[in-house]
Formats: C-alpha cells, structure tokens, sequence
C-alpha cells in the first residue's frame, strides 16, 4: 500500500512541476512575445533555463557520485528523481534575466 501511495504522489507531483514549467513557458516567453517584448529567440529561455539547471544537477550528482566511488552504479539513476525535481523547482523560481550557462554551473557545483 505503501508504495502504491509513493507512486501516485510522485506521478501527481510531476504533473504540477509540468504545469508549472509550461506556465512559465507561457507567461515568460509565449505571452512576451505576442506583445512584442522579446524576439522568438528569447521566448525558448525560460525552457533553456530548466533544461540547464536539470542538466547541471545530474552533471554535478555524477560527477561526486564518481569521486565517491571510482564507478557509476545503475542503482544510482533511481536517485536522480528528486534531483529532477529539485532543479526544476529551483529553475522555475529564478528570475528571466538569469544566464542558462551560469545557472548550469552553479548548480553542478552546488550539487
């Protein structure tokens, strides 16, 4: 029963981290866009920024997962869920004037 309550809370904390993502997809970069703020370059940052904060925690994770044991295990990879969230959360609550490339990095360092 346990488990079965785990799954569904993480399947419907998903679905709203999603949600989240595509609001401020829209809000940040659709929405600013059709009333001429940003180019239709500028409009994909905000979908930058939570690809590169996600990037940049597995990165980070991997990489001390690596000097701890001189080897990466599969069973590793389960744990990554909550960095997924972590960083999506994280990236979501950043401002849009915010660099992708910093917020990769300080994030594989922080992790």
């Amino acid at each position: 029963m346990k488990n079965i309550l785990s799954k569904h809370l993480n399947l419907v904390m998903g679905l709203f981290i999603v949600l989240l993502v595509l609001f401020g997809f829209y809000k940040n970069g659709i929405f600013l866009y059709s009333r001429n703020y940003i180019s239709i370059v500028e409009m994909f940052k905000p979908l930058l920024i939570v690809f590169m904060s996600i990037s940049g925690g597995i990165v980070g994770s991997f990489i001390k997962e690596w000097k701890k044991n001189k080897k990466l295990n599969l069973e590793y990879i389960d744990n990554l869920k909550t960095i997924i969230i972590e960083n999506t959360v994280l990236a979501c609550t950043l401002p849009i004037s915010s660099s992708p490339l910093i917020v990769f990095l300080i994030v594989m360092l922080v992790n």
